[in-house]
């Protein structure tokens, strides 16, 4: 059984990690977390600084304001490192960068083999269709901060090219569709789990891909076959679409 350290213990995604472990062949030894009062079955610290377990693997469900002190400890670890932290900006794209030449490093908006599946269909339409009209739509429960999410921006990624238009909501918008534009909207309410879409419209027709998660169990699951995964890699920086192939 290999060890295993959750940053972001205490949250939702965190202890769903570290319920469906042990069957990817995990023990989960140690968490990182704020919330050190939480009742868990192995020890919360509420920094690096304090956990002296020794461990094969790190995976980080926390905030991106952490990603710094969780990239520090991987690196003088020397253990690879799963990123499911959203909401990250330029200067943590460098970091992981430059801790990917020392360390296996895996990161990913979304773990959900579906949406990476998704993803790569999404690529393959618009190469297929590439006179149609591109929008996406993201539903989330109304707790969510962050809008439009990090796996809206990741499709967004994916279907864009060098003179794509992100349009975020219409509006404002006064004036007709631009050719270059990719439509970009954000729903927020009750307790969906989420759903992303992404819409081809041409001329008399329209498809729609379409990827919906029942619960969060999915996330969890792909995070830890990513770290089993992982495991055996070289030093580098990978992404869950790697899995795939």
């Amino acid at each position: 059984m290999r060890k295993l350290i959750i940053s972001g213990a205490a949250g939702r995604m965190g202890k769903e990690t570290a319920t469906l472990s042990r069957e990817y062949g995990f023990e989960p030894v140690a968490g990182i977390d704020v919330k050190t009062e939480e009742q868990s079955d192995f020890p919360l610290y509420s920094s690096y600084a304090l956990c002296h377990e020794k461990a094969d693997m790190i995976i980080d469900f926390s905030r991106a304001a952490h990603l710094m002190q969780t990239l520090r400890f991987a690196l003088e670890q020397n253990l690879p490192l799963i990123v499911g932290t959203t909401g990250l900006e330029s200067a943590h794209e460098k970091m992981l960068n430059a801790a990917a030449h020392s360390i296996p490093l895996l990161q990913s908006a979304n773990f959900s083999l579906g949406i990476q599946a998704l993803k790569k269909l999404c690529m393959q339409a618009k190469a297929y269709l590439p006179d149609f009209d591109i929008e996406i739509i993201e539903r989330h429960h109304n707790q969510k901060a962050d809008a439009p999410g990090g796996t809206a921006l990741m499709l967004l990624s994916a279907l864009s090219s060098p003179d794509s238009k992100p349009i975020y909501g219409r509006y404002t918008a006064l004036q007709k569709r631009e050719k270059q534009e990719i439509g970009l909207h954000a729903l927020r309410g009750g307790s969906l789990c989420g759903s992303h879409e992404a819409g081809f419209y041409g001329q008399d027709e329209h498809l729609i891909l379409l990827h919906t998660a029942e619960n969060r169990s999915i996330f969890a699951r792909g995070a830890l076959r990513c770290a089993q995964w992982l495991l055996s890699q070289p030093p580098g920086r990978y992404d869950a679409a790697d899995i795939l192939q």
